[in-house]
C-alpha cells in the first residue's frame, strides 16, 4: 500500500517496482491491538494456524516507509508460536508520511499534513532467507500495526481520475475510505479484503495468525511421498492428470520429451511414481556454457566447458492438452533434478538488467556424472536466485501444480466479465473491462459491415442479444474457415458461404471498442452457415517470420448459427491450433477493450532527442527510457503530458547485444559490416501505481496509407546494413534494409506497405528527424 513516504529519501516518489514489492507486503501487516494509551513496549505474537514452521525460522517486523529490508524488530519461532516486542520509538529513518495520495487523486485529509509514522509488516524468514509473510486477521479484516509520531487523523474517501481507477490489485484506488484517529505511539488498524476501508480497532481486538509464501504452500494440496535423486514420487491432490518428464537445454529454451517411458497417468489423489532413465539420450542435453546469458555482468565458471547438461521439468497434461507444470517446492526454495554428462563444478554469478530491474543468479554447484539434486533459492528482496547442491529431498516439500496458458488466444479480461448462458443463437453476459457509466447499443454486424441486429448494453456492461433466425442471402460471403496453406484438409462443400459476425458497442453512431469472448487459450466466434458444412484434416502453415503453425480442423456446422471455437493446444509437445464447432466452453468470459487514443503529435524528435506528448492523462508520471530491461534514464512527464529529453550520450556495453537481423526460413542475405557490431534499441514505458506500465510507440502514416514506426538504435561501432530477405507464408513478407549507422544514437524508420494481394513490404532506413504527422501513442 503506497501510503508511506520516506522522510530521508531524496526521491519525490518511490520507484514503481519498489512500490509494487511494498504493496505485496502491505497486505500482510500484523496486529492484535491499537488505539493508543497503552504503555510500550507492546508484545505481538501467537500461534500460526494451518502451517508448519521449520527450524531456523524468524518473524521479522519491517517498515514499509523506506527499504523493505529495514528491520524494526525480530524474534525466533518456538514451534508454531512467536512473540516480538514493538519498538517503543522506531528508528527515525523508518518514519515517513502516513499518507500520500496518488497523482491527481483528492478527498483524503491527513492532519497535520506533514504527520509521519510507520506502517509495519511481518516477514517470515527460514535460514536467514525471506520465505513469505505472516498475516494477522480479525474476522474477515486484515490487522496491521501503525506507529504515529504525534496524534493525527486520516479521513475521507479517495476520488481519482479514470486513469487511476482501474481495478485495484493491492493498491490504493478510487473509493478507498479512511476513518482513522491515531494517537501517539502504536495503533491497530483494520482493513477489508480489497483494501477499500481502513478503520481503528481497540488493542484488545483478538486476531488469528497465518502465513503465506512465494510458493503459496498454505494452499497446496500436493505432497511428496519419498522422492529420491533417481525418482519422483508424490501426489497432486487431485486425479485425472498425466505427467511427462522433459529436459531443458541450458540457455536455449529448447525442451525435449525425455522418453516414452517417462510418462505416467496419476492415480487416486493425483498420485505418481516416475523413475528417471539412468542415461538419457545425449541429443537431449545442451552445452553447460549455455548457462552464461548474453548481455549480463559477471562470470560463471565451469570446471569442464565440454560438459553437457539437462534440467528436468515435469509437464502436466489433461488428455492430450498440456495445462501446466508441477515442481517440488518448500517455502522459497524449489528442488530440481539436473543431469550432467560428466563431473562439473559451477561457480560465480551474473547480474542481468540494471537498477530496480536487475536480477542476480548465483551458482555453487558440484555435479557428479548422472542425476543430481539441486536447490533453487529465490530471494525476492535481494532480487536473486541461488543454485546449490542438495544431499537429499527437503522435509516438508510439496508438489505444486501451476496452471499455465499455452495458447496465444484471448486471455480473459479484467474481473467482472462473465457468460450468463450464451449459445449459438444468443449472446448473454456481462463485459469485463467495461468502465463506462452510461448505457450503449450493441450492434451485431457481418464482416462487410452489414447490420444484423442491435440491442441495449447497460451501464454495468450487461446484455442479452438474440440473433436473427435467418440472414438474407444477399449478405452471404465465402466462409474462410481454413488457413488455405496446405493439402490434407477436406471441406464439404468445398466453398461454403454464410456470414461471420462481430459484436461492438456503439453510442451516437460512434464505435466504442471491441468485444470478445474466450478463455484460457481459446476464442469463440459466431458463424451463420447457408448450408451444412464439414471441415476436417490438418495443415502446416509457414508464418512471415519463417516458422510454422499447425492447424487441426473438426468443424461440423448445421444450417444457421454456429459457434466456431479456436483453441491452442499442445499435443505430444507440439503446439497446434484446433478449430472446432460446439457449445460455449466452460469458463468463457466476455470482455471489452476500448478504442485506443490515436496518439498526440510529435513536436520535433531527432536522432538524439525525444520531443512529444503522451497526453495529459499521464501528467506528472514517469517515462522510463530502457534498452531491453536496462534502464537508461527516467523523465518526469509534464502537466500536459509533454516529454522533452536528450538521450544519454553513451550506453554501457552490457546493455548491448549482437546486431543480427537475419530471419530463419527466409531467402536472401543481409550484409552487416562489421559483422561483430553490437546495438541496443530504445523502448519507452510510462510507469505509475495504478496501471503499472504502459508501452509508448511513436508511429506515422504516410500519404499513401503506409504505416511507419520510429525507433532509436544505439551503435557501439559505425555499421552498414544492406540486403533483402523474403519470407514466404500465408502472407508473404519482404524486408529490405539500407542503413548507414554511426556510433551513438540513430533514428530508424520502418516503413510497411501492404499490397492489395496481401503481400507486405517493409523498408528500414535512417532519418534525421521524425516525419511530419508522427504521433505518440500508448498501449
Amino acid at each position: 500500500m503506497n501510503i508511506v513516504q520516506n522522510r530521508a529519501s531524496t526521491r519525490p516518489k518511490l520507484e514503481v517496482k519498489s512500490c509494487l514489492f511494498m504493496l505485496g507486503l502491505a497486505i500482510i501487516l500484523a496486529g492484535c491491538g491499537g488505539g493508543g494509551g497503552t504503555p510500550n513496549p507492546l508484545q505481538i505474537g501467537g500461534n500460526i494456524q494451518g502451517f508448519t514452521i521449520p527450524a531456523s525460522s524468524k518473524a521479522v517486523l519491517l517498515s514499509l516507509s523506506s527499504d523493505p529490508a529495514f528491520r524494526l524488530a525480530e524474534t525466533s519461532f518456538d514451534g508454531t508460536a512467536f512473540n516480538v516486542a514493538l519498538p517503543e520509538l522506531p528508528n527515525v529513518s523508518a518514519l515517513g508520511l502516513l499518507f500520500e495520495a496518488p497523482t491527481g487523486c483528492t478527498g483524503v485529509t491527513l492532519k497535520p499534513a506533514d504527520a509521519e509514522g510507520v506502517w509495519a509488516s511481518y516477514s517470515l524468514e527460514v535460514g536467514g532467507v525471506p520465505a513469505g509473510e505472516l498475516v494477522a486477521k480479525s474476522g474477515d479484516k486484515t490487522a496491521r500495526w501503525v506507529y504515529a509520531e504525534e496524534p493525527q487523523t486520516l479521513t475521507g474517501t479517495l476520488t481519482c481520475p479514470a486513469l487511476t481507477s482501474a481495478p485495484r490489485s493491492r493498491s490504493i484506488g478510487t473509493g478507498t475510505t479512511y476513518d482513522l484517529t491515531l494517537q501517539q505511539g502504536w495503533n491497530l488498524v483494520l482493513s477489508n479484503a480489497d483494501e477499500t476501508s481502513f478503520v481503528n480497532a481497540p488493542f484488545a481486538t483478538p486476531v488469528t495468525w497465518s502465513a503465506t509464501t512465494p510458493n503459496d504452500l498454505s494452499n497446496v494440496n500436493g505432497s511428496d511421498v519419498g522422492s529420491t535423486v533417481s525418482s519422483l514420487k508424490g501426489t497432486l491432490g487431485a486425479s485425472g492428470y498425466k505427467l511427462a518428464l522433459q529436459l531443458e537445454q541450458p540457455g536455449t529454451g529448447v525442451i525435449n520429451a525425455l522418453s516414452a517411458t517417462s510418462v505416467a497417468t496419476t492415480g487416486t489423489n493425483g498420485s505418481f511414481d516416475l523413475s528417471l532413465p539412468p542415461t538419457p539420450n545425449a541429443a537431449l542435453l545442451g552445452a553447460a556454457t549455455g548457462l552464461n546469458q548474453a548481455g549480463c555482468e559477471g562470470t560463471i565458471n565451469l570446471s569442464n566447458a565440454a560438459a553437457l547438461l539437462g534440467k528436468l521439468g515435469v509437464a502436466v497434461y489433461r488428455g492430450n492438452d498440456a495445462i501446466g507444470k508441477t515442481s517440488l517446492v518448500s517455502y522459497s526454495t524449489t528442488t530440481g533434478w539436473w543431469y550432467a554428462s560428466s563431473a562439473l563444478n559451477i561457480s560465480g554469478q551474473e547480474k542481468c538488467g540494471g537498477g530496480d530491474e536487475s536480477f542476480v543468479t548465483k551458482y555453487n554447484l558440484s555435479l557428479q556424472p548422472g542425476w543430481n539434486l539441486v536447490l533453487q533459492l529465490e530471494d525476492s528482496i535481494r532480487q536473486s536466485t541461488t543454485w546449490s547442491n542438495l544431499s537429499s529431498i527437503p522435509s516438508g516439500g510439496k508438489w505444486l501444480l501451476r496452471l499455465e496458458d499455452n495458447g496465444v488466444g484471448v486471455t480473459p479480461g479484467p474481473s467482472g466479465g462473465a457468460d450468463a448462458g450464451s449459445n449459438a443463437s444468443r449472446m448473454h453476459g456481462k463485459l469485463g473491462g467495461w468502465t463506462d457509466t452510461e448505457a450503449a447499443t450493441l450492434k451485431l454486424e457481418t464482416n462487410k459491415g452489414t447490420g444484423l441486429v442491435s440491442g441495449p448494453l447497460s451501464a454495468a456492461g450487461e446484455f442479452d442479444l438474440t440473433l436473427p433466425a435467418t440472414v438474407e442471402a444477399t449478405s452471404f460471403e465465402p466462409l474462410e474457415l481454413t488457413q488455405g496453406c496446405g493439402a490434407g484438409v477436406t471441406s464439404t462443400p468445398a466453398n461454403p458461404t454464410g456470414v461471420q459476425a462481430s459484436l461492438e458497442p456503439d453510442r451516437n453512431s460512434t464505435p466504442l471498442g471491441v468485444i470478445a469472448v474466450g478463455g484460457r487459450g481459446f476464442t469463440v466466434n459466431w458463424v451463420y452457415a447457408s448450408s451444412a458444412v464439414t471441415v476436417t484434416g490438418k495443415e502446416s502453415c509457414l508464418t512471415g517470420e519463417g516458422t510454422s503453425e499447425e492447424h487441426d480442423y473438426n468443424i461440423n456446422f448445421t444450417p444457421g448459427w454456429n459457434l466456431l471455437i479456436e483453441q491452442v493446444t499442445v499435443k505430444n509437445g507440439v503446439e497446434s491450433s484446433l478449430h472446432s464447432s460446439g457449445t460455449l466452453p466452460t469458463g468463457s468470459q466476455w470482455f471489452f477493450e476500448a478504442n485506443k487514443d490515436p496518439g498526440l503529435p510529435d513536436t520535433g524528435s531527432t536522432s538524439s532527442a525525444l520531443s512529444g506528448s503522451v497526453g495529459a492523462g499521464f501528467a506528472n508520471q514517469s517515462l522510463r527510457l530502457m534498452i531491453d530491461t536496462k534502464k537508461l534514464a527516467t523523465v518526469t512527464i509534464g502537466a500536459a503530458g509533454e516529454v522533452s529529453t536528450t538521450l544519454p550520450a553513451t550506453v554501457v556495453a552490457a546493455a548491448l547485444k549482437p546486431l543480427d537481423l537475419t530471419r530463419t526460413g527466409c531467402t536472401g542475405t543481409l550484409n552487416i559490416a562489421p559483422a561483430s557490431s553490437k546495438y541496443g534499441e530504445l523502448t519507452l514505458e510510462i510507469w505509475n501505481l495504478a496501471t503499472f506500465k504502459s508501452p509508448v510507440a511513436i508511429t506515422n502514416e504516410d500519404s499513401n496509407g503506409a504505416s511507419e514506426t520510429l525507433s532509436w538504435w544505439y551503435l557501439e561501432t559505425a555499421t552498414t546494413i544492406s540486403g533483402t530477405q523474403a519470407c514466404p507464408g500465408l502472407v508473404d513478407n519482404t524486408f529490405k534494409y539500407d542503413l548507414t549507422l554511426h556510433v551513438g544514437w540513430n533514428l530508424v524508420l520502418e516503413h510497411l506497405k501492404e499490397q492489395p494481394s496481401g503481400e507486405r513490404n517493409t523498408k528500414v532506413g535512417t532519418v534525421s528527424t521524425a516525419p511530419d504527422g508522427t504521433r505518440w501513442g500508448t498501449n
